[in-house]
């Protein structure tokens, strides 16, 4: 299964085994997260985790570029994690067989709404035929060609040498394929990963991706909703939501609505679609405030909610003490820093 989606271009490192070190940037709403991972015969070093300015595409990322000065010696390539609003991303099924490229291009620029603006990746993800009849599924990634033009751009002004762009649930996607035993044939099991500013929910029947669904829910709209409920600013309620010590779930609840009856339709779609119960549901997101959400939305899917931490599992990665602080929390861009940092190029996930 390949899901290589990128807008830049493709560059490859001198050797075989792909970048030695590589910087992946995560471009949030609300800042970046930086990654620095470095390759040692057969480990993989993570350097170094930053928090930095976020992109601001009216000012092509001026703030982040200066940001970006003192950490452009320790890595020649650079990878982006899209996590901004213009990323379209959506898995989409068509019936037969796949066409020629360029048939399937328009197909599912028709299906995403989008015209010859937009830079449309895409990459069949499952082919099943039973009798006389036949489905392909495409996970396709569209964002505008200005947005891609900029963020190449931005990349080279900071002296790096850009190796790929990918949307976040795309990232999220490799971080389970990347993990052994993530997923298994004959089970289905549901990801969803908490971000600062959005959430992603990916399910997965066997080793094929069946659902990808985003969400504008993310932390900050717990942050708001304890701003409204306890009348705090926006830097008290963070320090609260993200130290974990009291139980807020009681401020919160009603904020979850939405997101989880949005959670229940979509694993009820893939339930009666494939036939096949979503198991276990695994929970990502950062600090200690997020775990809190498990028994909230265990209560409302009805099924075990597990919070994951990838790195618990992944032998072989070493992490340096100024990464280790934010790990978890980085867990997208150190994915995109890792298949290519660690051998997995452009052919794997």
């Amino acid at each position: 299964m390949s899901m290589r989606l990128q807008g830049l271009r493709w560059r490859r490192a001198a050797d075989r085994s792909g970048p030695k070190q590589l910087l992946a940037l995560e471009l949030g709403r609300s800042e970046t997260k930086a990654v620095v991972l470095s390759r040692c015969q057969n480990a993989i070093r993570w350097e170094r985790t930053e928090r930095l300015p976020r992109y601001d595409a009216a000012t092509r990322g001026a703030e982040l570029a200066d940001a970006l000065k003192h950490m452009k010696h320790q890595a020649e390539y650079a990878s982006v994690v899209s996590l901004l609003e213009r990323t379209l991303l959506r898995l989409v099924s068509f019936p037969g067989q796949p066409g020629q490229a360029e048939v399937l291009q328009h197909q599912v620029k028709q299906t995403l709404g989008v015209d010859d603006s937009y830079a449309v990746q895409l990459e069949v993800v499952t082919h099943r035929a039973t009798g006389d009849k036949a489905e392909y599924s495409v996970l396709a990634s569209a964002m505008p060609m200005d947005t891609v033009e900029a963020l190449d751009n931005f990349v080279e002004s900071v002296g790096l040498r850009p190796v790929s762009l990918v949307a976040g649930a795309v990232a999220l996607a490799n971080l389970v394929h990347a993990v052994p035993g993530a997923v298994a044939d004959d089970t289905a099991t549901g990801f969803l990963h908490v971000s600062r500013d959005f959430s992603d929910l990916l399910l997965f029947r066997g080793q094929e991706l069946a659902l990808v669904r985003q969400f504008q829910f993310s932390e900050m709209s717990i942050v708001s909703a304890l701003m409204r409920k306890m009348r705090l600013d926006q830097e008290t309620a963070e320090k609260l939501y993200q130290s974990g010590s009291f139980d807020i779930s009681g401020d919160i609840v009603p904020s979850l609505g939405p997101w989880l009856h949005q959670i229940v339709i979509s694993l009820d779609f893939c339930e009666r679609r494939y036939g096949q119960t979503v198991g276990t549901l695994y929970l990502l997101g950062e600090g200690t405030g997020w775990a809190m959400l498990e028994p909230l939305i265990a209560a409302k899917v009805a099924r075990p909610v597990v919070v994951w931490n990838p790195l618990d599992t992944l032998t072989g990665v070493e992490l340096m003490p100024k990464a280790r602080s934010d790990a978890a929390g980085c867990l997208l861009p150190f994915c995109e820093a890792f298949r290519f940092v660690g051998g997995r190029n452009s052919h794997e996930v």
